[in-house]
């Protein structure tokens, strides 16, 4: 094909897909009930990315005393802690439940907060997400099925001498698949941190019924702002491809409420202890990709070869 021609053609699929997406933005989705004020709390705590007895409990009173402020400033109906903001195994402390209770239930607010679950008798640890209800019953859980390796994981168990080090800290065990958590705000599909880079994971839960998406995540480990804000750019996609809202709680930022087409309505700055607030709409519709995820982009690569192959059984490419 002529350069010119090529040109052309090129040209008019960008025309095509800016004329495309200012027409959805513009388009006004349909709602699925009245929206829902939420509040993120960012604690801004270094917990390190592995779970460790020696921080067992810790933080807890940070946590508390800055969703105290958010809930009598911004009265929402549900909040949100990140990943391992929660120190200590919920379902074992009774009392640590009660503390919860005592400053969720005068709003009658929900939390949704990130923590360690044990397994009794399996001797097993589960990176999890839970919802509490106002007066500190453990309404729901889901357990994070995509581990991190090296951090969440020891890859090579079958080599105990590169593993002796590892296994000063407790091993997570995968998740398995599970309902979406049946919130104030919605049915709230689940993403535990590095599982926000995944797309199929988030068409998952949208296929399992999610009316939104929250992302809890531990960026303070990492110590770097650039990946942060890189890590909220992949929750964005996430919007966008699956025509969801977005909540992510970080633990140092930047936490932020994203809509469902992928336009960031507020956000935390990264590296600050923060409080974010603002209102969800829960959706139901499935869009394009949902259904047929990177489909047109294995296509083009297809087209790619294709013409590449074409043209040097042509003789038009050089060996």
């Amino acid at each position: 094909m002529p350069w010119r021609s090529a040109s052309g053609v090129v040209a008019i699929l960008v025309s095509l897909s800016y004329g495309y997406g200012a027409w959805r933005l513009a388009a006004e989705p349909a709602g699925s009930g009245p929206p829902t004020r939420v509040l993120l709390v960012q604690g801004n705590l270094d917990l390190g990315s592995q779970w460790r007895d020696d921080l067992y409990g810790q933080n807890l009173d940070v946590y508390l005393g800055m969703t105290r402020s958010g809930v009598r400033e911004h009265a929402p109906a549900l909040v949100v802690w990140p990943e391992n903001a929660m120190t200590f195994f919920l379902a074992r402390e009774p009392l640590y439940r009660l503390s919860i209770a005592q400053v969720i239930s005068t709003a009658a607010v929900q939390l949704v907060a990130g923590g360690p679950h044990f397994i009794a008798g399996e001797e097993r640890y589960l990176n999890s997400a839970f919802l509490v209800a106002a007066d500190g019953e453990i309404l729901a859980r889901y357990d994070k099925e995509k581990l991190l390796p090296f951090a969440e994981y020891f890859p090579f168990g079958q080599f105990e001498l590169l593993r002796r080090s590892f296994g000063r800290v407790r091993e997570f065990t995968r998740g398995e698949a599970s309902p979406p958590l049946p919130t104030v705000a919605g049915r709230a599909g689940i993403l535990i941190c590095n599982e926000a880079m995944f797309p199929e994971i988030a068409a998952r839960r949208v296929a399992a019924g999610a009316d939104l998406l929250i992302n809890l995540a531990n960026d303070s480990w990492i110590g770097d702002d650039q990946y942060a804000e890189l890590a909220l750019d992949m929750s964005v996609f996430r919007a966008v491809e699956q025509r969801r809202y977005v909540v992510r709680a970080s633990t140092s930022g930047p936490s932020a409420i994203i809509d469902d087409r992928g336009r960031v309505r507020d956000r935390s700055a990264a590296s600050s202890q923060s409080l974010v607030s603002g209102e969800i709409e829960r959706r139901s519709q499935t869009s394009f990709y949902a259904v047929v995820g990177d489909l047109f982009a294995a296509s083009c690569g297809l087209l790619v070869i294709a013409a590449l192959w074409r043209a040097r059984r042509s003789g038009e490419l050089a060996p």
